[in-house]
């Protein structure tokens, strides 16, 4: 099965690019920031930036998304890059989907779902995958969503974890020396599916490819 993004209408098409805030103002009342010098929209840039110190405070920034996805098949994209990575006891930040506005990552310290070493001034793109009401898959890649794998994880859920509904970022609030600073660009998400149509890299967007077949 196939499906258009929860955003826009074209499955081929860049979904959330921060593009279309004309002011931070207009950027804050759609993506809700919690302590906006710590994650906010960079409205020059177009780019969702952070710097996140690993300070104890909660700095958190979240969207609604306007419905609840599927509680067992979506996909989720964007790209990801670093300027600053400084490794401490505890580091930990997420971005994550939640089925409410309120909570955090808390002080929680079970393993991160990415367990590979990621580096400064690289570009990754993110791919989760929730391919079941049990189960969902991390997969990182740099060069493009078909490039290099630099991290990949698949994990067991609950099927109680139900009616996502908010895209958030934010970071543990335990006090550590750690720091991660960097943006995110270019969100995805397809709802009721785990696999992506695919067209010709030649057609024209908003156009009608009629395939023939010619082997006969």
């Amino acid at each position: 099965d196939t499906a258009d993004a929860v955003w826009g209408t074209s499955a081929s098409s860049v979904i959330e690019d921060f593009t279309t805030y004309t002011d931070q103002t207009d950027a804050d009342a759609s993506w809700i920031p919690s302590d906006s010098p710590d994650a906010s929209v960079d409205v020059a840039n177009n780019r969702l930036s952070f710097d996140l110190d690993q300070d104890g405070s909660n700095a958190m920034i979240y969207y609604d998304l306007g419905s609840n996805l599927s509680d067992s098949l979506w996909i989720l994209r964007f790209k990801l890059r670093f300027s600053t990575l400084t490794e401490g006891s505890f580091n930990k930040w997420s971005i994550w989907l939640a089925s409410t506005r309120a909570g955090n990552l808390g002080t929680s310290s079970e393993s991160g779902w990415v367990s590979d070493k990621l580096v400064i001034d690289t570009d990754y793109y993110v791919e989760i995958k929730r391919t079941s009401t049990t189960a969902a898959t991390l997969t990182v890649r740099t060069g493009s969503y078909t490039g290099t794998i630099a991290s990949q994880n698949t994990q067991a859920i609950s099927s109680a974890i139900i009616g996502l509904r908010y895209l958030k970022l934010d970071q543990s609030v335990t006090s550590d020396s750690g720091r991660e600073a960097g943006w995110i660009d270019d969100f995805e998400i397809w709802n009721g599916v785990t696999t992506l149509a695919t067209k010709p890299t030649n057609v024209q967007d908003n156009s009608i490819l009629v395939e023939k077949d010619t082997g006969r």
